[in-house]
């Protein structure tokens, strides 16, 4: 699971969603908590900065024994945008600079 914690753009942290991970880690899923750029005018860096984290899994399969078949991708409040917006981008060719869905499938786009 790739996730994108809340914050409604302008506070929260990876830190911050860590319990609501637990139950996921305890059926063995490997989870990439995600922390990313908050504040005013992030559009459309935050964008990129997810972007880059969803190629940064594909790149990394092998170091952390990550299923490239079976991503889920998910967030709360403004990580839900985020989780949407990677997943979609992901599945349009040339989307975005940092598109690797030819690499991973995004399975599941899950938000809260």
């Amino acid at each position: 699971m790739i996730y994108f914690h809340g914050c409604g753009w302008i506070g929260g942290s990876k830190e911050g969603a860590t319990l609501e991970l637990i139950p996921y880690l305890e059926r063995g899923w490997n989870i990439v908590n995600i922390e990313y750029r908050k504040g005013k005018n992030i559009a459309p860096q935050v964008v990129d900065n997810a972007m880059r984290t969803i190629s940064w899994v594909a790149e990394n399969v092998s170091r952390f024994n990550i299923d490239l078949e079976n991503i889920v991708i998910s967030g709360n409040s403004a990580g839900d945008h985020l989780a949407l917006i990677t997943g979609l981008f992901n599945t349009i060719p040339d989307s975005h600079d940092c598109y690797v869905g030819n690499q991973l499938k995004v399975k599941a786009i899950l938000n809260w």
